[in-house]
């Protein structure tokens, strides 16, 4: 989706929907109050010069709710067509794409991109397309659905049940991908995401790990052991206890320590 998690910053989202031709603006509580703030502070000076009465809910026009505590920039593109994401080949869609940042000061946290369909076929299609697109990325999935695909029926037409979430997930220490497919009453919804998991930094995966490629080489494996010799009749499988050790020598007496001994006299 043109973006690099963990790297990209606000300005760098900002020039790159300019550059697709996209529409988007910060859908954050924050950036939501304030511009409803705006829009009446505005129309209270409007009236003022009009000379009539600006009556207002001066509360919250100058109050501050928790959740506008939170810093976090939601940066949305409604009405994205999938043409103009030319990251890869898409099936035709139109959705949401949507950029996230803990605030304006970090790297990107979460980019994703999310459509809906009416027709069961397209959209099941996209999803697979999805699919295999980040297998060829990523590898393998560390989680597939629990059921398998809807298939056509012998007349061709797909029945995608209804409230089961469709789901295919790479996760990683430092990165989380899903595509998944989810059909709502009468809308189908295909969505693909990339972002690093909460209470991860956000520019964990520039931080890195060393590549497979980049990693030591394994140590040579150790020749396989031969194989068991077969048993006699009669003879157990259990191994065989270990030989007795033999009992430590004894001590030498001071006198050999010292050197040989003096020869004895012999008796009469």
């Amino acid at each position: 989706m043109h973006a690099e998690v963990g790297l990209h910053r606000v300005g760098d989202a900002e020039a790159l929907v300019a550059r697709l031709g996209l529409t988007c603006g910060d859908t954050s509580i924050r950036a939501s109050m304030e511009g409803r703030r705006k829009a009446e502070r505005k129309r209270i000076e409007e009236a003022r010069a009009r000379g009539e009465d600006a009556v207002t809910a001066a509360s919250w026009l100058d109050r501050k709710s928790k959740r506008e505590a939170n810093p976090q920039v939601r940066f949305s593109c409604p009405k994205t067509r999938s043409v103009q994401l030319t990251d890869r080949p898409r099936p035709p869609s139109e959705g949401r794409l949507l950029f996230v940042f803990d605030s304006a000061d970090h790297p990107l946290r979460h980019v994703s991109y999310q459509r809906t369909a009416k027709d069961a076929a397209p959209a099941l299609a996209d999803y697979q397309d999805a699919v295999a697109h980040y297998t060829r990325v990523y590898g393998p999935p560390t989680k597939v659905p629990a059921r398998e695909l809807p298939q056509p029926d012998a007349n061709g037409a797909i029945d995608i049940p209804v409230a089961t979430n469709f789901e295919t997930e790479w996760a990683f220490s430092d990165l989380l991908v899903k595509v998944s497919l989810l059909r709502y009453a009468s809308l189908i919804t295909v969505g693909e995401r990339v972002e690093v998991p909460p209470g991860i930094r956000p520019d964990a995966p520039r931080l890195g790990k060393p590549a497979p490629a980049d990693a030591d080489p394994p140590a040579t494996p150790s020749a396989s052991p031969a194989p068991p010799q077969p048993l006699a009749a009669g003879q157990s499988a259990a191994p065989a206890s270990p030989p007795a050790k033999a009992p430590p020598a004894a001590a030498p007496s001071p006198a050999s320590a010292a050197g040989p001994s003096a020869p004895v006299a012999p008796a009469g």
